[in-house]
C-alpha cells in the first residue's frame, strides 16, 4: 500500500470517527427527551387518577 492511500484511509477513518461521536451525542440528546416525556406521561397518569 502506498504511503498517500494510507494516508487518505486515516482521513477517511477520520471523518468516521467524527460523523460516530456527533450520532452518539445526538443520541444521548434523544434519549434525554424521552426520559423529559416519559417523566411527564407518568405526571399526567396520576393527576388523571
Amino acid at each position: 500500500m502506498e504511503p498517500h492511500e494510507i494516508e487518505e484511509l486515516r482521513k477517511d477513518l477520520h471523518v468516521i470517527e467524527t460523523h460516530c461521536n456527533n450520532a452518539k451525542e445526538d443520541l444521548g440528546k434523544l434519549q434525554m427527551k424521552l426520559l423529559e416525556i416519559r417523566a411527564y406521561l407518568n405526571m399526567m397518569e396520576k393527576k388523571s387518577k
